[in-house]
C-alpha cells in the first residue's frame, strides 16, 4: 500500500495508478524481503495499463498474495525456480493478471476456492469485491489468472 502511496504523490492524477509500473516495484521489494538461498527467476510482461484506485488497491493485495505463496510453496527442494508475471487486457477489453511459477504445483486434494488458509481466501474475496474471474491451474507449476 505504500508503494500504491508513492505511485499517486508523483502522478498527476490521483486517481489512477499505472498498474505496470506500480507491479514492477513490488515485486522487486517482494523479492528483496523474500531473498532466500534459492535462486529465484523473475519474468515479467506487463502492458501499460492504468487502473482506477479503486481496482489497483485490490488487485495489489492479490498480487502480494500469490507472489509470496509462489516464494513460500512452490519451490520446496530446489536451488531455482520461475515467477511469471503477466498483465494485458484481452480483446473484450478485460484486464488480466497472471501469476504463474515453475514449482511442483498445488496438492491434488487442495480445492482452493474452500482452503482455510488466509492468503488463498484474501485472493477469493478481494477477487469478488472487483467482480473478477479467478483461474487457477496447477501441473508444471501453478498458475493464477485474475480476469476483471
Amino acid at each position: 500500500m505504500a508503494i500504491i502511496h508513492d505511485k499517486l504523490y508523483h502522478s498527476s492524477n490521483l486517481a489512477r495508478v499505472e498498474f505496470d509500473e506500480y507491479t514492477r516495484s513490488l515485486l522487486r521489494f517482494l523479492l528483496y524481503t523474500h531473498q532466500t538461498d534459492m535462486e529465484v527467476q523473475l519474468e515479467l510482461d506487463l502492458a501499460p495499463i492504468e487502473l482506477p484506485l479503486s481496482l489497483a488497491l485490490p488487485c495489489g493485495l492479490i498480487l502480494n498474495e500469490l507472489f509470496c505463496n509462489a516464494m513460500k510453496h512452490a519451490f520446496a527442494g530446489r536451488e531455482k525456480g520461475v515467477v511469471y508475471i503477466s498483465l494485458y487486457t484481452d480483446p473484450s477489453e478485460r484486464f488480466n493478471l497472471c501469476v504463474r511459477d515453475d514449482g511442483g504445483g498445488l496438492p491434488p486434494d487442495l480445492n482452493w476456492n474452500e482452503t482455510k488458509t488466509l492468503g488463498l481466501r484474501l485472493v477469493k474475496m478481494l477477487g469478488e469485491q472487483i467482480e473478477a474471474e479467478v483461474k487457477v491451474s496447477s501441473g508444471d507449476g501453478t498458475s493464477f489468472t485474475v480476469i476483471f
